[in-house]
């Protein structure tokens, strides 16, 4: 049985699957305090390997709400297959979270 805790809390759009490419799930309060909804595109901005800044502009796919605007803000979700690719860790990873 798969379970996806995330995936139960999508109100708007869809989850992510293993093979979405260029594709990000947020959180309603991050949505909400960039004024985005379901088919914008926004940059993702993060620290790739040897200090290098790395940065994608990606499709919003879904948008979860589970009811603390505080963690939504702070939290995004990209598929594995993205995250590796962005930050350059082909075959890589650095942490992986099972929710």
């Amino acid at each position: 049985m798969n379970l996806n805790i995330i995936g139960q809390y999508v109100k708007a759009g869809r989850n992510l699957t293993s093979s979405d490419m260029d594709n990000i799930l947020i959180g309603k309060g991050l949505a909400d305090a960039m004024s985005v909804q379901v088919g914008d595109r926004i940059t993702l901005v993060g620290q790739a390997q040897h200090q290098q800044m790395r940065q994608r502009t990606m499709n919003v796919v879904g948008i979860f709400d589970l009811g603390m605007a505080d963690i939504e803000k702070q939290t995004v979700y990209i598929s594995l297959a993205e995250a590796q690719s962005l930050y350059n860790l082909n075959g890589q990873s650095t942490e992986v979270a099972f929710s």
